[in-house]
């Protein structure tokens, strides 16, 4: 006879898909905003990032993901649009 089995730490089962928007202001170089805070005792799983900006330098976005005290940034570049 087979045993149920049951996933009860899969992380994905409770998904979120935040957006926002962190808006720069003229002749600025940096903005910084924070558009999703992941409630106490859950974990955040991401699976995907999309950004979008319109410049006509080159840029970059980063992404800072912060775990107990340690804190990463993941940096994402974009070409110049012509």
């Amino acid at each position: 006879m087979p045993l149920s089995v049951r996933d009860v730490d899969l992380d994905a089962r409770h998904a979120v898909q935040p957006e926002g928007e962190v808006p720069i202001a003229p002749s600025t170089v940096f903005a910084s905003g924070t558009i999703y805070t992941v409630p106490a005792g859950k974990r955040l799983v991401i699976e995907f990032v999309s950004a979008s900006a319109v410049s006509d330098v080159t840029g970059s976005l980063t992404l800072t993901t912060t775990v107990g005290s340690e804190t990463v940034d993941h940096h994402l570049a974009f070409p110049r649009a012509d």
